[in-house]
């Protein structure tokens, strides 16, 4: 049975616990009003179900203008720049239309988790301002790796086919010739102003801070009653717009659970049949409020799994780029004005397109001039890289006294838990162990796990703390691996109580004096630090070393590998 067009499996039309549903009645409803809903985020990895998506996405949108868009894209792309062939041969500047010029248009971005903050704000200019749509595919598969907030919160839609079978059928929903009768019909319906705010009451049911969701939410709910054939939004297009816009930005569950919300309201005592009374009954809504009737409506567990799927993690989110002096390999960065010098390379494009516009008044200046293109020192232009820098983690672990082997232990499941995925993240891990005199390098930087294992086999323990001499290891490893262009995180594993000072000798004070300034000197190079306290109880000695080194105080008297490993990677996601 259909509706509309819609194959008929629910008031919306759609099973909403199906994320292939989900995102198949995203899809039209998108293709109903794609300006006015700003856009969608699609979270897929690449496959059979997010191609199939795509496919059917542009067989419905196909009257709009279609732009596939890279995330790199530079400036000259997005507004236009110099044309120089045809700057010199006129003799006077001629520029090259934009991506983003003219009249407003769909976007299709992919690798969106790849997007640099400064591209997604002018993205999100030009929506404010253009007025376009904009699908954004984010291919992130870690929870470091989404996309841009700013962007995507412009977006009304958010789906995610993660689970979804490779098979998936390309013809659920509705056909073009509907889109186009739900497209002339959408300008036509109106809402009452009480769905505002219960859309409002909604979003801050379920945590959600931003003014754009609920507003979106409603123009979703018009276009699920267009596409239903319906000039108002019934409670099945406030549960759709729920489910399609609010759920998938869920911060907190409500505070009440679905049976809660079914339940009837107590009986009221008739009122005295009064012209004010009548008043009152004729603006009271309808028996039960749309935010409540779209929350209970949802499936069990829905809000918890779009949470799961579209937020991956309390934090979550994209770490900036650290632009690194060596970085020689990564996307180009948009060039920048400097000089010819050693190691530079010079924009050719970007330097003729500065030179272009002056050609002519150059050439009254210098008639002489037989060259072809006069160019200044100010018009050279010179490229460069830019990627995050590859992260080090640096453990030094107190490897003395009796629970030595224990600890190393730790440390061993640690580092091999952190290197299982480091070559996807072409992040590396350090090990120094530190005893009796002196801390030695037992693991240099790297990222090979067969290595690892050979060199963390066998580990020698006990005899007095050296804790000056491995806080000095770590920091001399932390400026070295900095001048090679990696981001180091030094991790010390340790009860803070040193007892045998630099030059080697069984000074206690002499040991703490050396510690506390090594640890100033840390905190003054901005080196960021995670302190183990391995005490069997959290001892001040451990927090006042973690205090002076500016680093993360964290007492694991029941500490395993695994927690261990979650803290470093928090610490470089924070």
């Amino acid at each position: 049975m259909t509706r509309s067009g819609i194959v008929e499996r629910s008031d919306s039309g759609f099973d909403l616990s199906d994320p292939w549903q989900r995102a198949c009645a995203a899809r039209d409803i998108l293709a109903v009003a794609p300006y006015q809903l700003g856009g969608l985020l699609l979270r897929a990895r690449y496959g059979p179900a997010r191609e199939t998506w795509i496919a059917t996405a542009k067989k419905r949108l196909q009257a709009e203008p279609f732009v596939r868009l890279h995330p790199q894209t530079q400036d000259e792309s997005l507004y236009g720049a110099v044309d120089v062939a045809a700057t010199l041969k006129l003799g006077r500047e001629v520029r090259t239309q934009g991506i983003l010029a003219g009249e407003a248009k769909l976007l299709l971005i992919p690798s969106a988790e790849a997007a640099e903050a400064t591209f997604a704000a002018r993205i999100a200019c030009w929506l404010d301002a253009q007025g376009g749509a904009v699908i954004m595919l984010d291919e992130g598969a870690d929870t470091d790796e989404k996309a841009p907030d700013s962007l995507a919160e412009r977006l009304a839609l958010h789906i995610s086919l993660e689970g979804v079978p490779q098979t998936a059928c390309d013809t659920l929903g509705a056909s073009f010739g509907t889109i186009q009768e739900a497209r002339e019909r959408f300008p036509e319906v109106r809402v009452a102003p009480a769905l505002f705010e219960d859309m409002a009451t909604m979003a801050v049911a379920l945590g959600i801070d931003s003014l754009r969701a609920p507003s979106l939410a409603v123009t979703a709910a018009r276009a699920a009653a267009a596409l239903a054939g319906r000039t108002e939004p019934d409670e099945a297009d406030v549960t759709l717009a729920a489910t399609l816009v609010l759920a998938p930005r869920l911060r907190r569950l409500p505070d009440q659970s679905a049976e809660e919300t079914q339940k009837p309201p107590p009986p009221e005592e008739p009122a005295p049949d009064t012209e004010e009374n009548n008043q009152r009954s004729a603006d009271k809504p309808p028996d039960e409020m749309p935010v409540e009737t779209a929350l209970a409506r949802l499936p069990p567990g829905l809000l918890a799994e779009l949470a799961a799927a579209m937020a991956p993690g309390a934090k979550a989110g994209r770490k900036a780029r650290t632009p690194s002096k060596n970085a020689a390999k990564g996307p180009f960065a948009p060039s920048r004005p400097g000089r010819i010098a050693s190691g530079t390379r010079v924009d050719l494009i970007s330097t003729l397109r500065r030179a272009a516009p002056w050609q002519t008044l150059r050439r009254r200046e210098r008639p002489e001039a037989n060259t072809p293109i006069l160019i200044r020192p100010e018009d050279i232009a010179v490229s460069r890289r830019r990627g995050r820098a590859e992260r080090l983690a640096i453990f030094a672990v107190d490897a003395s006294g009796s629970t030595a082997m224990g600890r190393l232990a730790e440390c061993k499941g640690a580092v091999e838990l952190l290197l299982a995925d480091a070559y996807r993240r072409r992040d590396q891990v350090a090990v120094i162990a530190f005893r009796g005199r002196a801390a030695d390098v037992l693991l240099p930087p790297t990222r090979s796990m067969v290595q690892t294992k050979r060199r963390l086999s066998r580990l020698p323990g006990g005899g007095p703390t050296p804790l000056a001499s491995g806080l000095d290891q770590g920091f001399r490893l932390a400026e070295a691996s900095r001048r090679r262009g990696m981001s180091p995180t030094l991790v010390v594993m340790t009860d803070g109580r040193g007892n045998i000072a630099l030059d080697g000798s069984a000074d206690r004070a002499a040991a703490k004096t050396d510690l506390m300034d090594l640890a100033t000197a840390i905190r003054r190079r901005d080196i960021p630090g995670l302190v183990v306290d391995i005490s069997r109880l959290p001892r001040p000695a451990a927090s006042e070393l973690a205090e002076r080194m500016g680093a993360t105080y964290l007492p694991l008297p029941a500490m395993n590998a695994k927690n261990l490993s979650n803290a470093v990677r928090q610490q470089w996601s924070s």
